[in-house]
């Protein structure tokens, strides 16, 4: 091994053991989020719900009348048709006491399903994932800084496995010790998952872009003539209905998804969806509830550098950019690059488990981490803290 690949090599088993359990739990936290919308029609079965078919369903406006209905304190504002596959349609709802809730109806009858809190798995689990339950964006820039680190591993580690393309089946032989065994399952895991943990590391590094603040701003619909009310006594399912029309007369060609109701004297009805064709652009069009006049079209593309790039990165990172097959493959990938931080940490303990005498392997790890063992536990005594803070005191 020449000097530079030994450098290149020295660095990557540094990082390997001390970052080890950090991206381990990046790792199964990114795979349950990907299985989310799964875990929340196990943990509420009753939100299940048969598929909305293209021509037919309950109307935003249907859905808000059997809310209302429902409930007529509550003050639908968000409302999102089939956001889980097989579920019902979801809205976003501020209760009298305060509370922000999840009203889940039947895509068709628009019958209330289920009340859950707005703070679902999905959620729970993203801020775990991605600041680790703490609400900051230097958190958010910390964890999602890590991402170059991520590449560096990849980079390093195909730049020591010399000639790493003829390693894409080679087991690990009989009869090996079990450094040697270890090392070899090392090798093949990352061959599997190494254009997995590069795309990850890349849209990793552009969600950090992201938090610097260098993907633009978002756009902001068209605002209307000041009203006396924000939403007056005649603001009904018929009105929103009306106002769904109003948008899909003027853009025919608009695949409408969400419905955002007003929450100020300016604000439109807003209709989020995409183009009927594809495409990963989301367009949102504001409509004045008093006039039903369309008052404008934006889009994601409106967001400056780097933004119209937002959309692909999201799909890629989370791998829901071709159906629920591609979603299972990031998820044992993604399975896959925890077991193969593990066969790391399998070769370093069994390199050292000759002068460590009968101490475990998990313990050799432990005491290999040196200082970082403590910044280890000080994290999860903040994400312990964090638990306690947002959702239990």
């Amino acid at each position: 091994m020449n000097n530079f690949r030994r450098i290149v090599f020295s660095l990557h088993k540094w990082l390997g053991l001390n970052i080890a359990l950090f991206f381990f739990f990046m790792f199964l936290t990114g795979s349950l989020l990907t299985l989310s919308d799964e875990a929340e029609k196990l943990i509420h079965p009753d939100i299940r719900s048969d598929a909305r078919t293209k021509d037919g369903g309950a109307t935003f406006g249907e859905i808000f009348d059997a809310i209302t209905e429902h409930s007529p304190a509550a003050t639908p504002f968000v409302l999102v048709l089939q956001p889980i596959e097989n579920a019902g349609d979801r809205t976003n709802v501020n209760s009298p006491d305060g509370k922000r809730l999840l009203y889940w109806t039947d895509p068709y009858t628009a019958e209330v399903l289920a009340v859950t809190s707005a703070r679902n798995f999905k959620d729970i689990v993203h801020e775990l994932h991605d600041s680790l339950l703490v609400p900051s964006r230097v958190a958010f820039l910390a964890v999602s800084a890590t991402s170059l680190i991520l590449l560096y591993s990849v980079v390093s580690g195909l730049i020591t496995y010399r000639r790493f393309w003829r390693g894409w089946l080679r087991f690990p032989a009989k009869g090996l010790t079990p450094r040697a065994k270890w090392a070899a399952w090392h090798r093949l895991l990352g061959i599997w998952s190494s254009p997995f943990l590069l795309i990850i590391g890349i849209t990793g590094f552009y969600f950090f872009l992201g938090g610097l603040g260098l993907t633009g701003t978002p756009p902001q619909p068209p605002l209307g003539e000041p009203r006396i009310e924000i939403r007056g006594e005649n603001f009904n399912g018929a009105l929103i209905d009306n106002a769904y029309q109003a948008v899909t007369n003027g853009y025919d060609w608009l695949d409408v998804n969400t419905a955002i109701l007003p929450a100020n004297e300016r604000q439109g009805i807003r209709f989020a969806g995409k183009h009927k064709d594809g495409g990963l652009t989301i367009f949102t069009a504001s409509v004045d509830p008093e006039t039903l006049e369309v008052l404008g079209l934006v889009s994601t593309q409106d967001r400056g550098p780097l933004t119209d790039v937002k959309m692909l990165m999201n799909a890629l990172h989370y791998g829901t950019w071709a159906g629920t097959g591609v979603r299972y493959l990031w998820v044992a990938l993604g399975l896959a690059s925890a077991a193969l931080i593990l066969a790391g940490g399998a070769v370093y303990a069994a390199r050292t488990s000759s002068i460590a005498g009968n101490e475990s392997a998990l313990m050799q790890f432990w005491r290999g981490l040196g200082v970082f063992r403590w910044a280890y536990l000080a994290v999860l005594a903040g994400i312990a803290s964090m638990v306690v803070l947002r959702f239990i005191i």
